[in-house]
């Protein structure tokens, strides 16, 4: 229980120190000349039984975020955006969708993952590409402890 409880404050404190920050827009980008920024929702993912209580308190998947503004800051519409894992992190996470495009300046997908790691998480943009890292970790008592 006590384990549990540390890993609950550990929680806390990541996912209240990854939305603190704010976002880092790189760029421009070409031919367009826009800024962009990558961000995730939780910076931390947890991997936890099916039939866990356990399941509801932890963060299983990661929105990410990405930002376009053009060259006077406005929010830009309609601009593709392509999400990936590295390569080598292909058979344990993924990004859905892959492909999408901004609204009102945003686009969204979903992170998830099936085993433990830090993994890349990489949005590009026209000719750029922002990358971000999201740490999957396992609760006590998961079937994966045997990746531990």
């Amino acid at each position: 229980m006590r384990r549990f409880i540390v890993l609950g404050f550990i929680c806390c404190g990541l996912m209240g120190g990854g939305t603190a920050c704010a976002p880092r827009f790189q760029g421009p980008t070409t031919p367009s000349h826009y800024l962009f920024s990558l961000q995730s929702s939780v910076s931390q993912i947890w991997l936890a039984p099916d039939y866990s209580a356990l399941r509801t308190p932890f963060a299983t998947r990661a929105e990410l975020i990405v930002r376009v503004r053009n060259a006077e800051g406005q929010p830009v519409d309609g601009v593709p955006v392509v999400f990936a894992v590295a390569t080598d992190w292909a058979p344990y996470a993924s990004v859905t969708p892959q492909q999408t495009i901004t609204r009102q300046g945003v686009a969204r997908a979903i992170f998830s993952a099936n085993t433990i790691g830090a993994v890349p998480v990489k949005a590009y943009v026209e000719n750029m590409t922002q990358q971000i890292v999201i740490a999957v970790s396992n609760v006590e008592g998961s079937s994966d402890d045997r990746l531990l």
